[in-house]
């Protein structure tokens, strides 16, 4: 079997989070984030 030549030309394969794309939410999880927002905010009322 032959050897393959490391002449140093591999780029990084470092991607930093902020560069990848976002997708768009499944709409279960962005209507339970929702209703969830929403009963905390009313218990912190109801706690006053």
């Amino acid at each position: 079997m032959g050897r393959v030549h490391d002449d140093g030309s591999q780029q990084s394969m470092w991607v930093a989070t902020a560069d990848l794309p976002q997708s768009a939410g499944h709409p279960f999880y962005e209507r339970l984030n929702r209703m969830t927002r929403s009963s905390k905010a009313c218990a912190r009322r109801s706690t006053r």
